[in-house]
Formats: structure tokens, C-alpha cells, sequence
């Protein structure tokens, strides 16, 4: 038997590479809470190995998630966007639990259709979802007009000729019949916008 020295060297500590890698995912330091309904501009990213979601059949199982989870006790989602790998959202809470919430619903139903249909397995989003509240009514509008017409946004900085229907995987497209993909808002940040779309 030999006396060990203390403390004990071995797993623990300072290791080098250890940790969370730097980089541009977003911070686990946990989100700012609020005390009032807010609306907020979301985004999330899939991993490289997930397909577009604009496929026909992909849009359609994450149109079905929209409809199925655009409402819960709390939360609200007023506006999307689908784009090749990337999703923005437009959403209302009444507390950062009923964002998370929300969210999170969001995106277990998204993830197990986009496996599903894409006969795949493992995780769909490449990390946590981005969030930015919008406190004053020049910021919801400008980030409405954002997320609706993003795609055009993305054809003029690639150069590309615009879109034939830059609305058709958005909020404002042609959806078939039934419940609806979103709902009304409540606040009064977008009570009180109007929209020049």
C-alpha cells in the first residue's frame, strides 16, 4: 500500500481539447427570462446529412408539425419560413418555460417525421434552436418582412433571379384546408404592426 498525494491526479481537471468546442452554436448559458408575453424570431438549422425541407414530402410532414403544435398553454407561432436547412419562426410566449416548452414540442414532432420520412435515425437539428425577443413593434415588423421574404433575400445575395412564388413555403402560402398552420396573434407588438409584404 502506498500513500496517494492529494488531490488524486487522474480523470477531472484540466485536460487540453477538452470541453465544449468555440464556435458559432449557440451559447447552453441559458436564455434570458422575461416577465411578459414576448415575441420572438426563432431559428433553427438541421445537420448537413438531413435533406432539404423543401422536398414535397418533407414539407408536408413539417407543415403537419406546425398544424399540430402552432398552439400550446402559453405559446403561439404566428409566421414561418422553410428553407433548404433551415427553419425561421415568428412565436409568441407568456414566459421563457412556455417558450422551451413550445419548442421543444416542436421540435420532437418535426425531428420524428423528418426521420421517418427520410428512413433515418439520430438527431435532425444541428443544435439548439436561436432565439431573439423583439421588444418594440419597428422590430416585429422588420423581422416579419425578414422571415417571409427570406428567400428572396437569399436569391439576391447569391445572384440568383428571384423566386416564381417566394410565399409558397411560408406562412402566407397555399395550405390545404383544416386546421390551421398558425395562429392569430395575441400581444400587442403585432396587434399594433402593419405589414408592408
Amino acid at each position: 500500500m502506498e500513500q496517494l498525494s492529494f488531490p488524486c491526479k487522474g480523470r477531472g481537471g484540466w485536460r487540453p481539447n477538452a470541453g465544449r468546442k468555440r464556435g458559432d452554436r449557440v451559447t447552453h448559458h441559458g436564455r434570458l427570462p422575461f416577465g411578459r408575453p414576448v415575441v420572438v424570431h426563432l431559428v433553427w438549422r438541421t445537420r448537413d446529412d438531413v435533406r432539404s425541407l423543401r422536398g414535397r414530402k418533407l414539407f408536408r410532414q413539417i407543415r403537419e408539425s406546425f398544424r399540430r403544435c402552432c398552439e400550446k398553454p402559453g405559446f403561439r407561432l404566428v409566421h414561418f419560413a422553410v428553407l433548404g436547412n433551415h427553419v425561421h419562426l415568428i412565436a409568441e410566449a407568456d414566459d421563457l418555460e412556455a417558450l422551451s416548452r413550445g419548442m421543444q414540442g416542436l421540435g420532437v414532432s418535426m425531428a420524428k417525421r423528418i426521420n421517418f420520412t427520410s428512413a433515418r435515425s439520430g438527431a435532425v437539428f444541428e443544435d439548439r434552436f436561436y432565439g431573439r425577443y423583439l421588444p418594440t413593434p419597428t422590430e416585429v415588423r422588420n423581422a416579419v418582412t425578414y422571415v417571409l421574404r427570406n428567400e428572396e433575400g437569399h436569391a439576391r445575395r447569391e445572384g440568383l433571379p428571384p423566386p416564381a412564388d417566394p410565399q409558397a413555403f411560408t406562412s402566407l402560402g397555399p395550405h390545404p384546408p383544416g386546421r390551421p398552420l398558425t395562429v392569430p396573434p395575441q400581444t400587442w407588438l403585432l396587434r399594433t404592426v402593419v405589414l408592408h409584404i
